[in-house]
């Protein structure tokens, strides 16, 4: 082995200071955000220590917060966090039904809350919880015991304070106006990149524009409007790049979700099926039985989970939020829940969807035979 002479040792010995100093002071500067994958009935074992161990601040955006027994849990732990002196910022889904009990114990604990209207552009439909401006929790899973308990639901737990501050912001961005979508620049490191709102067709297009290897999509909902005044949407675009992906010779695959309830759902996601088969792409159905609620994209070495079903009001009208992972085990941990689900499921069975074009602007929605989830995919 060479000798290494006393100057350049003496720098090593320097450098090795400095960087372990900045490991305890600016430990975002050396070392990889904390990214743990929490899906299925993880959720519910991960959100309640989440608000529970919140010191300073929670920040939370959710569609509604439904008054089952799990739900009822949660909204008693966000109380008691208001009443031990946390701030609390909350943004419902404007839910008369749902969410007037949750909003009227949260002001009366001194939480902060807002409930957003139905107006374009930011009918409210993320699903996040930020603990601290230092943790968050952003995914798929609404507020519901079937969610977190019966639902395949994907989210992801990020501990790191650019990421955790940036979705604080724009929660708080939305609370001062609800019916507009913030404008904020997206924040990107090594390990994730924030999308946001109308950011997500721009985002999936640049990573489908550059897979050569995969792109496998989950999705509760994706609705596609070829032959109708709607054609040429982001949604169809998308589902055109899969199929020349497809073509090129990249492993793509898609799954969506065949309700046991909602059969409205049922001929959009059918429709879509349909589209593909004759493109010769076969997407595949979650078995019976099980609600297939995820937004989960693996494209080639990156992974999207988050809030967004593709359609015209996901791309266009919500208010969403999705994170890009990068750290290779993540993504192959996504990717391997992916291909467990791809296995369970099944190509459609004939005959084909009813053609009768779906009204537009009909929402995608109820709770009946348990879903969990109120949601439109038009």
């Amino acid at each position: 082995m060479p000798k290494i002479n006393s100057s350049l040792r003496g720098g090593l010995v320097a450098l090795g200071t400095v960087l372990a100093a900045l490991a305890i002071f600016f430990p975002s500067a050396i070392l990889s955000a904390e990214v743990r994958v929490v899906a299925d009935r993880d959720y519910w074992h991960t959100v309640r220590p989440l608000i529970n161990g919140a010191e300073t601040s929670l920040h939370f955006s959710q569609l509604y917060l439904n008054p089952d027994r799990l739900g009822n849990r949660i909204l008693a732990d966000l109380v008691q966090a208001a009443e031990r002196g946390v701030a609390v910022t909350a943004l419902f889904n404007h839910d008369p039904e749902k969410n007037r009990e949750p909003v009227r114990r949260l002001r009366e604990a001194g939480a902060e809350v807002v409930h957003g209207g139905r107006s374009a552009p930011a009918r409210l439909h993320a699903k996040l919880v930020i603990a601290d401006r230092e943790r968050i929790l952003i995914g798929s899973t609404n507020w519901s015991g079937v969610s977190m308990y019966h639902n395949r639901e994907v989210n992801v737990l990020v501990n790191d304070a650019a990421a955790a501050g940036f979705y604080a912001d724009w929660i708080e961005a939305l609370q001062k106006d609800p019916a507009a979508d913030p404008e904020m620049d997206p924040v990107e490191t090594g390990d994730w990149r924030t999308v946001i709102d109308r950011e997500h067709g721009e985002v999936i297009a640049g990573l489908l524009g550059g897979a050569s290897k995969r792109a496998w999509i989950g999705l509760y909902a994706f609705r596609t409007y070829f032959g109708t005044r709607h054609e040429g949407s982001v949604s169809d675009r998308l589902a055109r790049e899969l199929v020349r992906l497809k073509e090129d010779g990249v492993d793509v695959r898609v799954i969506i979700d065949k309700s046991d309830y909602n059969q409205l759902m049922n001929r959009i996601n059918r429709r879509t099926a349909d589209w593909f088969r004759d493109q010769g792409l076969e997407v595949r159905f979650n078995p019976p039985g099980e609600t297939a609620h995820w937004k989960l994209l693996v494209i080639d070495d990156r992974a999207l989970v988050g809030s967004m079903n593709w359609g015209h009001s996901g791309f266009d009208l919500h208010a969403e939020a999705s994170i890009l992972l990068k750290q290779p085990a993540v993504v192959e941990e996504l990717a391997a829940y992916f291909q467990a689900r791809w296995e369970d499921s099944r190509p459609p069975e004939a005959p084909r969807a009813d053609p009768t074009p779906v009204p537009e602007g009909e929402p995608v929605s109820g709770e009946t035979g348990g879903a969990g989830c109120e949601e439109s995919a038009r």
